[in-house]
């Protein structure tokens, strides 16, 4: 887990990872450990993985891929609601 990831999580944030890759076991229990909820799916790229970060930013969630890497999408909870993302 990246040292951001923590920093958030020690600020109270619900942090959401989204991965496109399998996690290596190391990884994956220090997000289990800390409450990080890792979800994985087929892509970002693909149609159904860009319906679900449109549907994930609509709760409230910001999106910050830097934290953790390129196979990862990273959600933090944000403390007002963003506006619903609509397509273009």
């Amino acid at each position: 887990m990246s040292v951001d990831t923590k920093q958030l999580l020690d600020q109270g944030r619900c942090v959401i990872v989204f991965t496109t890759s399998q996690p290596d076991p190391e990884r994956r229990l220090g997000h289990v450990t800390a409450g990080v909820e890792v979800v994985p799916i087929v892509g970002v790229d693909h149609p159904g993985g860009e319906a679900l970060v449109h549907a994930i930013a609509g709760l409230g969630y910001q999106r910050i891929d830097a934290v953790t890497g390129a196979h990862w999408r990273v959600f933090v909870r944000v403390k007002s609601l963003l506006r619903p993302v609509t397509s273009a």
